[in-house]
């Protein structure tokens, strides 16, 4: 004969096998991501120029560019700059940005050289502008564009800078990256150290805070970036004990991650 459960009993029992099926997340979590998914692009490395001023004279020399994880581009330095044949000393400077829009990640940039050399015969100063209008070609790995620009010697005059850019990334950057998250349970608070790590080994490191909700047996979690992820943002909603991903958002290295 069928009885009816007393409320207290309903309540000890629906608690038990609510506690059977769910829990709060405990321990480190790993997800992935590849370039077809959520690219994550970290140009920073060295790069070789090869301008050419008024269609004629060639130009080439090495930089190097580092990126910050606010997607800001700089750099500075000695240089070798062979000019037309010539050897001659320089110092260079980058400025710039990445970001990215509508899929595709973009990048201005503006290099600065001056420096004095054997231009022509004599000892010459000479400086050096181009700025550039690039994009990541996801599928070549490799940083496409235009730069144009003027260069300029003493005696020599001016000529103007037109180069056509389709340069490898730098060793290792696929466009991949990885999220661990380490998840520390107190009651219903979330904390823990996590990281996010690139293709090309750079790491950024994150505190982590957030909530999980019995009820939805979901969990929310805010990144910060510190020392070396200092400035990223990340934003996480997991559910169950294993937070199975269901969004991720914020921005890294200057690109907004919506997933």
């Amino acid at each position: 004969m069928w009885q009816k459960l007393s409320p207290t009993l309903a309540i000890i029992l629906g608690f038990s096998l609510y506690s059977a099926v769910a829990g709060p997340p405990s321990g480190t979590y790993t997800y992935s991501f590849d370039v077809q998914s959520v690219p994550l692009w970290d140009v920073s490395g060295p790069y070789h120029l090869s301008p050419l001023i008024n269609d004629d004279i060639s130009v080439d020399f090495d930089i190097s560019v580092l990126q910050d994880n606010k997607g800001k581009l700089y750099g500075s330095g000695p240089t070798t700059v062979d000019i037309d044949g010539e050897i001659a000393q320089g110092n260079y400077t980058v400025k710039g940005k990445i970001l990215n829009s509508g899929g595709v990640t973009k990048a201005t940039v503006t290099i600065n050289v001056i420096g004095t050399g054997v231009i022509r015969g004599a000892s010459r100063p000479y400086s050096l502008t181009e700025s550039f209008a690039l994009e990541i070609d996801t599928t070549g790995r490799a940083v496409i564009g235009t730069g144009n620009g003027s260069a300029k010697a003493k005696g020599l005059g001016a000529g103007k800078i037109t180069e056509d850019i389709n340069e490898s990334l730098p060793e290792g950057m696929n466009g991949g990256w990885k999220l661990d998250l380490g998840v520390q349970t107190v009651m219903k608070k979330l904390s823990g150290n996590s990281s996010v790590n690139l293709s090309n080994g750079r790491s950024l490191d994150f505190v982590m805070g957030g909530s999980y909700s019995p009820p939805t047996d979901s969990s929310k979690v805010k990144l910060t970036g510190s020392g070396t992820g200092a400035g990223a943002k990340l934003s996480l909603v997991g559910s169950g004990e294993g937070m199975g991903l269901h969004q991720i958002t914020g921005k890294l290295l200057g690109q907004t991650i919506n997933y």
